[in-house]
């Protein structure tokens, strides 16, 4: 009896059957895609599955053709009333795709899911997959100085979250009166609503002293 040699060609999978065949003697034949793939077709065979029969005359070689799947991306947030992101994006094995967010006012995508970080990202494909992005709120500096550094100092400047409130106060020196701040306040206590980073300045001028004269007998001079 005739033993006939089998040839496998599976570009991104694999045909698992015998490979030597007795003269008609029927073998069965399955294709394997690798990940990422789905069985296709068959060339040389006939069959419309993933699973074929071969009854051999000859040496032969048998073709399975795989297709890379279609996969879903998904793009999530933390917090949904902190900002918007993507619709969903289907696309090929291996093909990148690019997820959107932005966040609303006072607030930033501080990082994704997938620790990658930007309003925008683009991601390769590998299989479904939800990314979520991480909003956070935006923290602002406060800072404060004085005109003149000898004259006085400001207490309760700090890094404020967005909307929060930061109370300043204006503390003058021995020597020096608080004259008000560079936006026209002039009371010594200042409560800012923090929406971005911000610097102010305390005037502080020369304090103005009196000098009275006094005689210890009035009798003897004046």
């Amino acid at each position: 009896t005739n033993v006939y040699n089998v040839t496998f060609v599976a570009e991104n999978g694999t045909i698992e059957g015998a490979t030597t065949v007795k003269h008609f003697t029927t073998e069965q034949y399955v294709a394997v895609p690798a990940y990422g793939y789905h069985f296709d077709n068959w060339m040389n065979v006939e069959s419309n599955t993933d699973t074929a029969e071969l009854s051999a005359v000859s040496d032969t070689t048998i073709i399975a053709n795989f297709a890379k799947n279609t996969y879903t991306i998904y793009a999530a947030a933390n917090d949904s009333a902190l900002g918007t992101i993507s619709e969903p994006v289907s696309a090929l094995y291996l093909d990148t795709v690019t997820l959107y967010a932005e966040a609303i006012e006072g607030y930033h995508v501080e990082n994704w899911s997938n620790g990658m970080t930007g309003d925008s990202i683009n991601v390769q494909v590998t299989g479904d997959d939800t990314i979520t992005a991480n909003f956070a709120i935006n923290v602002y500096n406060v800072t404060a100085v004085a005109n003149f550094a000898e004259r006085g100092t400001i207490a309760g400047a700090k890094a404020t979250e967005h909307g929060a409130l930061d109370t300043l106060v204006a503390v003058a020196n021995y020597g020096y009166v608080f004259e008000g701040w560079n936006d026209g306040v002039t009371t010594d206590t200042m409560v800012l609503t923090v929406v971005s980073d911000t610097n102010v300045i305390a005037s502080f001028g020369k304090a103005q002293f009196s000098a009275v004269a006094e005689v210890n007998d009035a009798t003897m001079g004046t």
